[in-house]
């Protein structure tokens, strides 16, 4: 299943003088055996939430051209964005399976709320370059949120909070 990791990149961040563990692999397409990484899974009981996220390399990551730089940056950028594109994604699907409608103000308000204390926590499975010949100024990164009927939960928080608008 979903249980077979990419091996463990060790960067060194010259920056902050400490050492990064992340994820990489040639493709954040899918997981090792071909399954695709976007949507639910139950794995061992608990809800993941998986959601691919594409980014580019800061400007000052492109001008110093460096691979780890490079890497680190556009890697960065997709974590950056991770937790709002997640959960705007979880909401979008529970207000699709509805017969309510949401408008943007009322979505923005619960992203907040629900960063603030349901999903608090986002994790990354595997990243992969995407630029011209596989440069890491683009790149692509797979994150997740996951927890204990968490599908369940999130569905009942956004009917909750739509009802109260």
């Amino acid at each position: 299943m979903l249980k077979k990791t990419c091996p463990l990149l060790v960067i060194s961040a010259l920056i902050v003088g400490t050492t990064l563990f992340m994820p990489f692999c040639k493709s954040a397409d899918s997981a090792g055996n071909g399954e695709e990484l976007e949507g639910w899974r139950v794995i061992d009981g608990e809800d993941y939430y998986y959601m691919r996220i594409a980014a580019r390399a800061s400007d000052n990551a492109e001008a110093k051209s460096g691979f780890a730089m490079l890497r680190q940056s556009c890697v960065e950028s997709t974590q950056n964005q991770a937790a709002d594109k997640i959960i705007r994604k979880m909401i979008g699907e529970n207000v699709t399976g509805s017969s309510t409608t949401v408008d943007g103000q009322t979505i923005n308000a619960m992203v907040t709320s629900l960063r603030q204390g349901m999903i608090k926590g986002i994790e990354m499975k595997e990243c992969a370059p995407r630029g011209k010949n596989d440069s890491w100024l683009e790149c692509e990164c797979v994150h997740f949120v996951h927890g204990k009927d968490l599908k369940k939960a999130f569905s009942l928080k956004v009917q909750e909070m739509n009802a109260g608008r």
